[in-house]
Parts: C-alpha cells; structure tokens; sequence
C-alpha cells in the first residue's frame, strides 16, 4: 500500500471517527469526543514510535548487543609458570601442587567464559578442555590420592596452560 494511500485512509478514519462522535446527543457527545481524542492521540503515539524505530535501527543494537570478550592472559597461570618451572628445576615432583592451582584456574575459566561448573557438568567442561594432560591434571583427587600422571616437562607445561588460556 503507497504512503498517500495509508494517509488518506488513516485521515478518512479520523474524521468518520469525529463525526460519529459528534453525532452522539447530549453529555454522551462529551464522552466520545473524548474517546476519539484519546483514540487518536495513541493511534499518533503509536505511529511516531513505530517510524523512530525504523529510522534509528542501531540504538537496539547499540544498548543490547554484548561487546566480544577479548582474550586475555591470566596473571596467576604466568605465577604457576614459574613455580613450576623452579620446582621442575630442582627435581621435585610438583604434580600434586600442580593439578590443585590449575583445577583452580580451570574451575575459574570455565565457569566465566562457557558458564559450565567443572563438578556438576563434567561433560561439558571435558568437551571444552581440549588436551588429554590438562583434563587428567585437573581431576577431583581424595586428599592423599596420587596422581598417575607422566613426568611433566617443559613443553607438557606448556600444553597445558597454553589448553587453560583457550578456555
């Protein structure tokens, strides 16, 4: 329907509506008058709306649209870096310490960025942890079970956090 169409219509609408009303006799005529104007001032309301809303689409897309999140490092997996790396240094087995911080980070991450909790929906967050090492490094132990894990060198390190920072 063309736009001179819709408004000779629209036009036609209001002045039968505005004859109708004044065709009503006595204190009815009052009422309906009012009525019609408010009628027609929300029928007006609805109108402008509609049309700003067509002309400015990118507010909507401005106000409820969430910015990407940007990949970040995380500070306490550098800390675990050279921890581990000085204990790897020394000959100690840092496995156990290991698996406890990165199970921290881990629970942290996936709960931030995939909203997935590592203990309630261990599915998902092995689907989303991508390497064998890590997921194994992160499992829930008893307090003096020990892990089974190969020996941990500098590019197994690596792996891992490098799997933690894709979270």
């Amino acid at each position: 329907m063309s736009r001179r169409r819709q408004v000779a219509l629209s036009a036609t609408g209001a002045l039968v509506g505005l004859a109708i009303a004044l065709a009503i006799p006595g204190r009815g005529r009052i009422w309906a008058l009012f009525v019609y104007l408010l009628l027609l001032g929300g029928a007006a309301l609805v109108v402008l709306v509609w049309r700003t809303g067509r002309a400015i689409p990118a507010v909507g897309e401005i106000f409820w649209q969430p910015s990407p999140a940007t990949p970040q490092r995380i500070p306490q997996l550098e800390e675990i870096r050279q921890e581990l790396e000085t204990a790897l240094a020394l000959g100690s087995d840092a496995r156990g310490e290991l698996g406890a911080r990165l199970r921290i980070v881990a629970t942290a991450r996936l709960a931030e960025r995939r909203g997935i909790e590592l203990d309630r929906q261990p599915e998902r967050a092995r689907a989303a942890i991508d390497d064998e090492l890590t997921w194994r490094l992160i499992q829930r132990r008893e307090h003096f079970e020990r892990a089974e894990l190969p020996p941990l060198r500098e590019a197994e390190l690596s792996r891992v956090l490098g799997s933690l920072e894709r979270i």
